[in-house]
């Protein structure tokens, strides 16, 4: 391996090391003991995979008792844990908990370390699937790649992929007995699911055994139950008998009771059973020595053990990876130095890897962490290799569906088998239309526009939409018996939950699954339905394709999206829901429609670099959240009201929408739209454009009666019948005022007279030290009362968690890195209000003494600091970093913002030096701030901290932090002149979408502030 090539993988598992992250439980709805199992009902809801972690509990930041994650329930979030002798008052001392993830990235570090020279091979074959030793023409059949050096089959679902490569092994154990062969798959059940067929091929055969012993042995830990009992003889522990006949006997219980939909408490207590039957020495590395069987099958984590075990032996002739789709590139190459040869199977079109590398993080984590070895298989109809073989003939889906399937991700050139023609012969059951594969456009069955919006659940994340949901349960109830499979397959499990509360409420026999589209790769149904409730946020766009594929693939005879105009406009593809029959659901009744669109989601781009995953995001359209719905349509009147939120909220979005509606609601009226920072003026503009389209509008002739201006630049006396202002925290008494006069007085019904008053503010953003605004009654109108007119917007589109999580450390400083007293940071940003609500939490022991913010459903990566020791070291990285951002990671110059807190001309001149296309914007010979361009162009933006604020970028570079503590902010103190500096960092720091940067003299307060923060949600 190159020590380029070292060094760009080591990076990437450093950064997948780094994701796993603990996670603090906010609280616990319920907890008790049951069969020596604690049972936790925690505040967010658990993930599925917190199953083989760890839960710690303390009490006054000592450790109380800890326990094994062994089981959580699907749908409630609910945790079950095998946690030792605990008895009811350790559990009740508890009073907070934290979960510690399994760290699955310690398996690829470790066997990052060989030096085997076929890893050399390897770490090249996983980018291209070795074509340079291919022969041009296409494979056939599986025998291409089955004899290649390095071969791939491309199964589709539905298309007997397993079922193919269970019937070749089994051909190469029977014909070649001498061969050894190594099974690999990322799951237990899918390692089970091609053993158990292997061994049934084999069965079938006679050829199960050979001279008495098995020819295939499943070793490992975590074996299933049904491999467990109908195959004992071929799955190895120590005391091969006993383990079998027990584990049998306990997997047996579990599937007993997972089968008939048991208590969970009863089902976690089998699983703690399980677990522990399973924890023996593992004997796959005496196996292999003892050289007697011709099958080895292991799970991917197991075999990088192996990896390192055998030190650079090769015992197996091939490696077989099952569902290689679904392993990084990292672990495939990792394990190709076991065999001669390598299969991998597997569809780069369902789900992929399973790693916390975030959006955003650096590209070299995209190319060995996110993409698997078949990733680069984009092309199904141009396939033209020898060792490339496409699996077409489907066998599970109805035409109709497979159309839409073969399509939207296979290049059309799916075929379908028996069973699906003889699907196609079966007549629609009844209420149904002929159409197999129907979208159910929300919009046709409501006249509520907030009905098909998403909101955050009351507890956990992700996001649910109840109109969907009952639209759902009624539209399943309506058309379909108990006779039929059903699964309604969401990507939120809040929504999940929801359906399945809903359905239990109607007290059917229908059997209906509600699940999230994860937990059923490799399930069919037959029926499905989709309910995309967020279009997929926040996940990213080709994530979402490949959950709607694997979510259409399951169904056999009936497919119905759920689906609004809006989800299709802003992410879904067009290619997707262009193949589905349009349809509405209203009074029992699937009636055609046919809806045009106003924009179509493209096909998003496969993600190579940070660039790429940056367009995407771009060509996503506008989708908004209930609460922000909630707030466009709401009835503010005639008089005045106030709109905070927290940064990235949409504050501005709201602005417009309300500007348009009193345009299209007083035809003749006038609007004012006020500011203090010149710089928002386009941005103002592009918003309030955007809003008369949405609307249906003529945007030219209702924005001849706007005025868009900056607070000094509105002369005294001109009135208006609307003053909007946004970023109000930046006004003090006296302009605020002014912008109050400037709005007409009118008479209302009762005789009181009114001025239609629009306000949106953030205090956390309140760069200029001026008091908030519950402080101005002196200088305010004695009738601007705010009480019961206003409405917050708790939930942030901009900024990761991360960059926020380091923004409020930074700000608050909970462990007293900064060498200044906080200066009242807490009021500002509203600490107490958010701890409330839910939104943020405060330090503990258990989130390891900082502040985490709870406000967004978006992660990312962490903000990387650069220290330097002088200010042209500072420039130099400046244009190091840009220059990597444009030539490597493929940004294009209009989506790198760089801020700093005085003279941005300064670090323009450091690009242009570097030949990068840059332009200052405020500042001592920077451009104008009301210039700040938005939209189309191609130079990096430069600016100011002031002038920034209410603009976002996919990248933020925020340079010279050592100035924030030399500005002359001409404040009459030093506490307000600290809370300033404050604020103007919160800016800087929650600007970004995507990444974060901070340059800064090694030695400044603000760097070592942030590099200690860094660190510190770093290690957590």
């Amino acid at each position: 391996m190159s020590a380029s090539l070292r060094q760009e993988l080591q990076r990437a598992l450093n950064s997948e090391a780094a994701q796993y992250h603990s996670v603090q439980i906010n609280s616990v709805a319920s907890q008790r003991l049951e069969d020596g199992l604690v049972v936790l009902q925690p505040i967010p809801a658990a993930q599925p995979d917190w199953v083989g972690g760890r839960v710690l509990a303390f009490h006054d930041n000592h450790p109380a008792w800890s326990g094994d994650v062994v089981h959580v329930d699907p749908e409630t979030g609910d945790v079950f844990l095998a946690a030792g002798r605990v008895d009811d008052d350790a559990l009740n001392r508890a009073s907070e908990w934290l979960f510690k993830p399994y760290d699955f990235s310690e398996a690829l570090l470790a066997a990052s370390a060989s030096t085997d020279e076929r890893l050399d091979l390897a770490l090249q074959w996983v980018h291209d699937g070795a074509s340079s030793l291919a022969k041009p023409g296409t494979a056939e059949s599986i025998d291409g790649p089955w004899s290649a050096e390095w071969g791939l089959l491309w199964g589709p679902p539905g298309t007997g992929k397993t079922q193919a490569l269970a019937t070749k092994i089994a051909d190469e154990v029977i014909t070649s007995p001498s061969k050894r062969l190594l099974i690999i798959a990322p799951t237990n059940g899918a390692v089970d699911e091609l053993t158990h067929r292997l061994c049934s091929v084999l069965k079938e055969r006679r050829q199960l055994f050979r001279d008495g012993v098995p020819r295939v042995m499943r070793c490992g830990v975590g074996v299933r139950s049904r491999l467990a009992r109908e195959f004992p003889q071929c799955v190895s522990y120590d005391d091969a008998t006993s383990r079998a006949d027990e584990l049998s006997a306990l997997e047996k219980d579990l599937s007993r009771l997972e089968a008939a939909d048991a208590d969970d408490v009863d089902i976690a207590r089998a699983r703690a059973a399980v677990a522990a039957a399973a924890r023996t020495n593992d004997a796959t590395l005496n196996t292999i020595k003892q050289d007697e069987v011709s099958v080895i099958a292991i799970t991917v984590h197991r075999a990088l053990r192996l990896a390192n075990e055998l030190n650079g032996q090769r015992p197996f002739s091939k490696l077989i990876l099952d569902e290689g789709g679904m392993v990084s590139r990292a672990a495939a190459a990792f394990l190709a130095p076991l065999a001669d040869t390598v299969l991998i199977a597997g569809d780069p079109r369902q789900l992929g890897p399973v790693s916390r590398a975030p959006d955003g993080a650096i590209s070299s984590v995209q190319k060995w962490l996110r993409d698997s070895p078949l990733s680069h298989l984009r092309d199904a109809s141009q396939l033209s290799l020898s060792n490339v073989h496409l699996l077409r003939t489907q066998h599970r889906m109805h035409p109709h569906i497979a159309r839409v399937v073969s399509h939207f991700q296979y290049d059309g050139q799916l075929l379908d088998g028996e069973r699906p023609q003889s699907l196609a012969r079966e007549a629609p059951a009844p209420k149904l239309p002929d159409a197999r594969a129907v979208w159910v456009v929300l919009d046709e069955c409501t006249s509520s526009a907030r009905a098909l919006t998403h909101d955050r659940p009351g507890s956990g994340r992700g996001y649910l939409r109840r109109f969907s949901a009952e639209l759902l349960v009624n539209l399943a109830s309506h058309t379909f018996h108990e006779g039929h499979s059903l699964l309604a397959a969401t990507p939120y499990r809040a929504q999940a939950q929801l359906i399945n509360e809903l359905h239990a409420a109607r007290g059917s026999d229908l059997r209906l699954t509600a699940s999230t589209i994860h937990r059923q790769q490799g399930a069919e149904f037959d029926v499905v339905f989709i309910d995309t409730v967020a279009a997929g946020r926040p996940f990213q766009a080709l994530d979402l394709c490949a959950m709607l594929n694997v979510a259409a693939s399951r169904a056999r005879r009936h497919l119905f999206v759920l689906s609004s105009r809006a989800e299709a406009e802003a992410t879904i593809p067009a290619r997707f829901l262009s193949s589905l029959q349009q349809m509405r659901f209203v009074d029992g009744v699937l009636e055609p429609v046919d809806v045009t669109l106003r924009r179509e989601a493209p096909m998003p781009r496969p993600v190579r670099t940070l660039g790429t995953s940056i367009d995407n995001a771009r060509s996503n359209g506008a989708l908004f959240t209930e609460a922000q719905v909630k707030l466009f349509e709401r009835h503010f009147g005639d008089g005045h009201y106030l709109v905070r939120g927290v940064a990235g909220s949409g504050k501005t979005f709201v602005l417009a929408n309300w500007v348009a509606r009193v345009l299209a609601e007083h035809k003749g009226d006038r609007v004012l739209v006020s500011f203090f920072n010149k710089s928002l003026a386009p941005l103002q503009h592009q918003h309030l454009r955007a809003a008369l389209e949405r609307q249906g509008l003529d945007v030219d002739s209702h924005l001849s009666r706007v005025r868009i201006c900056h607070v000094n630049e509105l002369p005294y006396g001109e009135e208006f019948d609307a003053v909007f202002v946004d970023e109000a925290q930046d006004m003090d008494g006296a302009k605020l005022r002014k912008l109050f006069l400037a709005s007409r007085e009118r008479l209302v019904d009762g005789g009181k007279r009114l001025r239609r008053f629009f306000l949106f503010m953030d205090d956390a953003q309140n760069v200029y030290g001026v008091k908030p605004i519950e402080d101005f009654k002196v200088e305010l109108h004695r009738d601007l009362n705010f009480t019961g007119r206003s409405q917050v917007m708790k939930e942030s589109f901009r900024s990761p968690r991360e960059l926020l999580d380091l923004a409020f450390n930074v700000v608050l400083d909970p462990q007293k890195r900064h060498d200044v007293a906080q200066p009242g940071m807490k009021e500002f940003l509203k600490e107490n209000e958010l701890v409330k609500s839910g939104l943020l939490q405060r330090p503990s022991a258990a989130n390891h003494g900082l502040y985490r913010v709870d406000f967004t459903e978006r992660t990312g990566a962490l903000p990387v600091v650069i220290a330097v020791k002088s200010e042209k070291a500072a420039k130099t990285e400046l244009a190091r970093v840009v220059n990597r951002l444009i030539n490597t990671e493929q940004v294009k110059p209009r989506d790198i913002l760089v801020v700093s807190p005085q003279l941005p001309i300064s670090w323009a001149s450091a690009l242009w030096d570097a030949k990068v296309n840059a332009q200052a914007f405020g500042g001592k010979n920077g451009r104008a701030p009301s210039e700040f361009p938005v939209g189309e162009f191609d130079f990096v933006r430069v600016t100011t901290l002031f002038s920034c604020k209410g603009h976002e970028c996919p990248v933020v570079i925020f340079c010279g932090l050592e100035d924030l503590d030399t500005l002359d902010l001409e404040q009459p103190d030093e506490r307000t002149m600290e809370r300033q500096r404050r604020a103007l960092f919160y800016v800087g720091a929650t600007r970004a979408t995507h990444r974060q940067y901070f340059i800064g003299l090694e030695d400044s307060r603000f760097v070592k502030v942030a590099q200690h923060y860094v660190d510190a949600l770093g290690r957590c």
